[in-house]
């Protein structure tokens, strides 16, 4: 799945991956909720259009500090894929705050504007937009990615469909790198030596040096008024 959070979405205690300092972060959770709810007096409840946010508006809402948003050059962002055979891994990153491990847990966007779909699966449509959203906000140029060294990503993986390839796409994102984050002491087929280095980073993809940019795989559709991707300025990239 998804993973990746510089909200609190995926709160976050400040985790350190073979020397890999991930910054904090506070989570809010949410149920997803309809939108564009008006009051019925009458009937004593909300009537809603059931509209989702775009996804320019998610990607505007994520560097909003005054709403809890933590898309700013302060904070790291990671994401994971392929760790479902190992729910101990999972589990820990889902503990440490990570997006993709808590799809239910969504900002609720109180400003947003383009409302113009009305998906048969509002949930899994949201999870979607979202993945995409988060990859391209991302402003540190820094990205992780925790999976299985030795697995290559299903093809209908959030990472692959949504988030990968939208991560090339961010002129912020100079590099992504590759953690195992499974707990190399219980491997008996490693050696010691490769067990004190089994978590160890590696870069996955690297825009200066040569790392292409890769078309868009799936996208979300729920559309915003503009064509092209969802910002023409980008905030400047940080250390």
């Amino acid at each position: 799945m998804h993973l990746l959070h510089f909200v609190s979405l995926f709160s976050l205690l400040t985790l350190y991956v073979a020397g890999f300092p991930l910054d904090t972060l506070i989570n809010g959770s949410r149920l997803l909720a309809p939108r564009q709810c008006v009051w019925n007096a009458q009937g004593k409840s909300y009537d809603c259009d059931k509209f989702l946010p775009s996804l320019k508006d998610i990607v505007d809402h994520l560097p909003d500090g005054n709403d809890a948003g933590l898309a700013d050059a302060n904070h790291h962002v990671a994401f994971y894929t392929g760790l479902d055979e190992n729910p101990e891994a999972t589990g820990l990153l889902i503990a440490s705050g990570f997006a993709a491990g808590a799809p239910r847990q969504i900002l609720q966007f109180s400003g947003a504007g383009t409302m113009t779909a009305r998906p048969e699966d509002r949930y899994q449509t949201f999870v979607d937009c979202y993945s995409q959203a988060l990859a391209l906000a991302v402003i540190k140029p820094d990205v992780c990615l925790f999976t299985p060294r030795d697995v290559r990503p299903r093809e209908d993986s959030a990472w692959i469909q949504y988030e990968y390839w939208a991560l090339t796409r961010n002129p912020n994102v100079k590099r992504i790198w590759k953690i195992d984050p499974r707990d190399a002491s219980e491997m008996d087929e490693l050696t010691d030596e490769e067990k004190c280095h089994f978590n160890e980073p590696h870069v996955l993809w690297d825009r200066d040096k040569g790392g292409q940019t890769l078309p868009p795989a799936l996208a979300c559709h729920v559309k915003y008024a503009a064509d092209g991707e969802p910002r023409t300025k980008w905030p400047p990239t940080s250390g």
